[in-house]
């Protein structure tokens, strides 16, 4: 894959409404961190998105999505080591879907934390707004936020989770925080520790639904509270059984895609 973004001034990409970005080839590398604010219908398809490393200094997301954001498309794309996170949807952005991508950690580091939806509890702007929905990608080598939630209603279905040894531990899978409504479906998680995660929050009406989820290898919490919301779009006639997932996931996911008008699977 080459050299990523190093964070250094004009490392960062600013997209703009109604712009597609689309890699000519499989593993075509955008050099930058992508930054969308205040931007709506934007699709980014078959790219490779490489930061530096983690770091504890809360630097650049590969990708962030942020302020009055909406109508975002993230599919057959690759995160790989973000400084501060692979990917972060805050402050109030708005109809944002990440379908065949993968989030991932290819280095030891002491900020391994992949998604972050919100980034404080005190984040008025997400109320109301977030719904954010995950299918069909793959979490390799993540330690935590695969994603981490707050505010929102955020569909997590039909993904793959799955650990590096060489990377370090997964410590927390699907993450509630404040003000969180998760589902959290049909997905396969591997050797991961606490892969469903409640959070400590009380009384702020956070719920994380989990169910027909596969757990192969894991310790920790495995189940769900609660009733999570009903998503508002048709999905259950292409969404198969976590059994399927590991299979189709390792095999379609990534910038995968021989052609910019390539369709899989």
């Amino acid at each position: 894959m080459g050299g990523g973004w190093s964070g250094t001034s004009g490392d960062r990409l600013e997209i703009k409404s109604n712009k597609t970005i689309i890699g000519v080839h499989a593993g075509t590398q955008v050099k930058a961190a992508i930054h969308i604010k205040d931007a709506s219908n934007v699709i980014l398809r078959n790219i490779v998105v490489r930061g530096p490393g983690s770091n504890g200094d809360q630097a650049w997301d590969n990708i962030s999505v942020e302020g009055s954001s909406k109508n975002i498309w993230v599919d057959h794309a690759e995160f790989w080591d973000g400084q501060d996170g692979n990917a972060d949807v805050v402050k109030g952005a708005d109809n944002v879907t990440f379908t065949w991508s993968i989030f991932g950690y290819s280095k030891r580091g002491d900020h391994n934390l992949s998604n972050l939806i919100a980034s404080s509890d005190d984040e008025p702007a997400s109320e109301g707004k977030l719904n954010i929905t995950f299918m069909f990608n793959w979490w390799t080598g993540v330690a935590e936020r695969q994603p981490r939630c707050r505010y929102g209603w955020i569909h997590v279905v039909n993904n793959l989770y799955t650990e590096d040894t060489s990377v370090g531990p997964s410590r927390l899978g699907v993450s509630n925080g404040f003000k969180c409504n998760v589902l959290t479906e049909n997905n396969h998680f591997i050797d991961q520790n606490e892969p469903i995660d409640l959070g400590k929050q009380e009384g702020d009406g956070s719920v994380q639904e989990a169910t027909g989820n596969l757990f192969e290898g894991c310790s920790g919490n495995q189940t769900g509270s609660g009733d999570a919301f009903d998503p508002p779009y048709e999905y259950k006639s292409f969404m198969v059984p976590a059994s399927q997932v590991k299979e189709l996931v390792q095999e379609h996911a990534g910038a995968t895609l021989s052609s910019p008008t390539a369709c899989s699977p």
